[in-house]
């Protein structure tokens, strides 16, 4: 596979598997004191919403970008904003993010082989 031929999807399923899936388990395994880690997680959260929100207004919404703004945003804004403020995280937060990395690391990973 040479760098011209790989598709958006295939970037997607790349990002989740290297950077998003591994993130979301180290902050849930690790619970790290470091805020900066906090301000990524927002980054992350921040993004999704735009990319999620741009492509529903555009008409290119599907069923995924659906679940990503009523499950997976609010979970990751709100662990970053507790996070950066420096505030006690609820364990079963910390389990949801677990979830969410194991779950996007394992689906991609499918779809990667698959594709």
């Amino acid at each position: 596979m040479n760098l011209e031929s790989i598709d958006y999807h295939t970037i997607i399923e790349i990002a989740h598997i290297a950077f998003n899936g591994p993130l979301l388990l180290y902050i849930s395994l690790a619970k790290p004191s470091n805020i900066y880690i906090y301000y990524l997680l927002l980054i992350v959260g921040l993004a999704v919403l735009y990319t999620s929100l741009n492509k529903i207004m555009n008409n290119k919404g599907y069923k995924w970008l659906y679940i990503h703004l009523l499950i997976f945003v609010p979970v990751i804004l709100v662990v970053s904003y507790l996070g950066i403020k420096e505030e006690k995280i609820p364990y079963y937060l910390f389990s949801f993010l677990q979830a969410i990395g194991v779950g996007a690391v394992g689906h991609h990973l499918i779809n990667l082989i698959k594709h």
